[in-house]
């Protein structure tokens, strides 16, 4: 693979890691501080794979877990697709991104098309923590890529 990819994609991986982490903490604290529902607690991320009632402490960790893996593959494609570095090509595709969650994601989860089942927060939260990551994930990726640090 051609060296100059190879780059992007450890570039993509790290602005992911770096912007989810950021996003975790606020959602995390959002949840703490009673500004998020409960639907927003990233349990229900490892819903499908560990029963949260029985296991709360599990489902968060593997949640948590998932959803760093989540973010590190988003900035890995976000990378490997978008040739236009920036905050608003990282707002767009995470734009996209959301919306996709809304329509097919959501609804499989059974949380009804946007989420709804679970309240008008949802999309809404959802909206500005994808569009905090992706203006976080462009400008970090920018920030590597226009000083060209060694990862």
């Amino acid at each position: 693979m051609n060296p100059n990819k190879i780059a992007r994609l450890r570039i993509g991986a790290l602005s992911g890691f770096i912007v989810v982490l950021i996003t975790t903490i606020i959602n995390l604290t959002g949840r703490f501080i009673g500004l998020l529902p409960e639907a927003m607690d990233l349990r229900f991320m490892a819903g499908s794979l560990i029963d949260q009632k029985v296991y709360p402490t599990g489902a968060l960790i593997l949640g948590i877990i998932v959803h760093i893996l989540i973010g590190v593959i988003t900035g890995i494609v976000y990378l490997y697709i978008v040739k236009s570095i920036n905050t608003g090509t990282g707002t767009i595709f995470m734009l996209v991104f959301w919306l996709l969650n809304m329509l097919m994601g959501m609804p499989l989860a059974g949380r009804g098309l946007f989420g709804l089942n679970d309240g008008v927060i949802i999309p809404i939260a959802t909206l500005i923590l994808h569009i905090v990551f992706g203006i976080g994930m462009g400008l970090i990726a920018k920030k590597i890529l226009l000083n060209r640090v060694k990862i």
